[in-house]
């Protein structure tokens, strides 16, 4: 969602003068609302208390096979197809919103 935003509302006349060069009478600012992927992200940090980088294998691996105690995946592969697969053969709400993340990251195309 996108808002026109009055930046002038509230400034002096002097104020005005002094900024005029770097100020438009409007300014088109994005919504401030958390992405898809954001949310998910937030919600796996806060499953096991902490943030983690979601598509480090490492950190996945200390987490998934670690602290989690899942069962290892073949060769303990954190790639997303394996994570699937664990996803369902033992559900953990970790591992829902880690892909849920990855879905929104993808849907957006933004893989990085």
């Amino acid at each position: 969602m996108t808002h026109i935003v009055d930046e002038h509302a509230d400034m002096t006349d002097s104020d005005y003068e002094s900024k005029r060069s770097d100020l438009s009478p409007t300014h088109v600012v994005k919504s401030n609302d958390p992405s898809p992927s954001q949310l998910s992200e937030a919600a796996a940090w806060e499953v096991i208390g902490r943030p983690v980088d979601l598509y480090s294998e490492r950190e996945l691996q200390g987490v998934l096979f670690g602290e989690l105690a899942l069962p290892p995946t073949p060769d303990m592969a954190t790639d997303t197809p394996s994570l699937r697969t664990l996803g369902i053969e033992r559900p953990h709400p970790f591992l829902t919103h880690l892909l849920a993340y990855r879905d929104a990251r993808g849907a957006a195309g933004d893989l990085g």
